[in-house]
């Protein structure tokens, strides 16, 4: 809830910097201090993602919410990339601001009120075992800064969260170069690349949920997530590949984006009884320094070409003659997501520690574990196979 605040509050300013009256100079300052108010919520709203997922849902549902949460993430921050075409065709330039600036309130301001509703009530469904509310960072018989599962498991969501988000925030860079944006709708890649996500988003989390198959789908969808940014790469090099640069925007979508909330899933389940939203602000802290690091290696990959070379007037309206492509930051970034496959596939290490703790409480017909201050290390606690008999033994 403070997270929704703070975005509303970021997102008023921003508005505000949209007002025609006031002077230039004055509007953009509002427009950054906008943008970073609203930035500094992102960390409160996302790393609760996998928290909300534990208390509020069941089991069988864990994943898909979590998957949900951060597909509403993109969809947000790539927003501008299909409605600023739209209004631009519809309106002049200054109310189109403000329509574009004021949509983003009205959706935080229904999302605010339907959270507050929801916070005076009780989940559908009763709280899970391992959900007894007391966030921790260290516990006896786990180290989650020594852990080599959790480490590989940080660097391979930060390469696929950093990845995916520099091509979808810098696709219209990426693509208009080499003329791939369409002129009738210039939003069409956007809506496209999260179409694929949504489908991939409930599918792939679905799966989970039925079958807990944790490594072995988190191995297929990186596997595929690198080829599908290494013919993205491809595919910038080239001319006229239309389909292919589909093809592999599908591939990102569906199998990079859709597969983020069971990068998050995996890691709770593996470093658990850690608290899950501290696991989420890790994981999601390694994502947004990688794609820092690929933000400012554009700096060095960059091309300056003009249009003698590339005749695509519409990447600048005709304002100037010479810009920058970004093809061989994707390749860079293909080698880095292959280098990132080798680890997936030989250095990930996956459990499901708290499904299995669960399913023995299960077992033990106890509702929930405390495990804040438990004077056993976590490797004795039981697991889904232990037999009843054992289990009341143990405990």
């Amino acid at each position: 809830m403070l997270g929704s605040l703070i975005t509303i509050f970021g997102g008023c300013i921003r508005f505000a910097g949209s007002l025609s009256f006031l002077t230039v100079t004055f509007r953009y300052y509002l427009t950054i201090c906008g943008h970073l108010i609203v930035a500094f919520a992102h960390p409160l709203l996302l790393c609760t993602s996998p928290v909300i997922s534990q208390k509020w849902f069941p089991t069988y549902q864990r994943t898909f919410a979590t998957s949900l949460i951060l597909y509403a993430h993109f969809s947000g921050q790539m927003f501008n990339f299909i409605a600023a075409p739209i209004i631009r065709n519809l309106f002049d330039d200054d109310f189109g601001y403000l329509i574009l600036n004021g949509i983003p309130i009205i959706i935080c301001l229904v999302s605010f009120t339907a959270t507050v509703l929801l916070s005076n009530g009780s989940p559908t469904t009763p709280a899970s075992a391992s959900c007894d509310g007391k966030a921790q960072m260290f516990q006896r018989g786990t180290n989650l800064f020594v852990q080599p599962a959790f480490i590989a498991q940080t660097i391979l969501f930060g390469i696929s969260f950093g990845s995916i988000k520099f091509i979808s925030l810098w696709q219209f860079s990426l693509l208009c170069p080499q003329g791939y944006l369409p002129s009738t709708f210039k939003g069409f890649y956007a809506f496209f690349l999260l179409g694929s996500t949504l489908i991939g988003a409930l599918l792939l989390s679905a799966i989970i949920d039925q079958f807990h198959k944790y490594k072995k789908v988190y191995r297929f969808c990186f596997a595929l997530t690198t080829f599908g940014i290494g013919l993205f790469a491809w595919v910038l090099q080239k001319e006229d590949r239309t389909m292919t640069l589909l093809i592999s925007l599908f591939i990102i979508g569906f199998f990079g984006i859709g597969s983020l909330g069971i990068g998050m899933e995996t890691s709770c389940e593996t470093v658990f009884p850690i608290d899950c939203g501290i696991v989420a602000g890790m994981i999601l802290s390694a994502g947004y320094f990688f794609y820092i690091l690929l933000a400012i290696g554009t700096f060095f990959t960059r091309n300056l070409v003009s249009y003698e070379e590339y005749p695509t007037e519409q990447c600048s309206n005709g304002l100037f003659y010479q810009f920058y492509e970004f093809s061989d930051t994707t390749e860079v970034l293909s080698f880095i997501a292959c280098s990132g496959l080798i680890l997936c596939l030989l250095g990930l290490h996956a459990r499901r520690r708290r499904y299995d703790y669960e399913a023995a409480a299960k077992l033990m017909r106890i509702s929930v574990f405390n495990t804040s201050n438990s004077n056993v290390a976590f490797r004795h606690y039981p697991t889904a196979t232990t037999s009843q008999t054992h289990l009341a033994t143990e405990f």
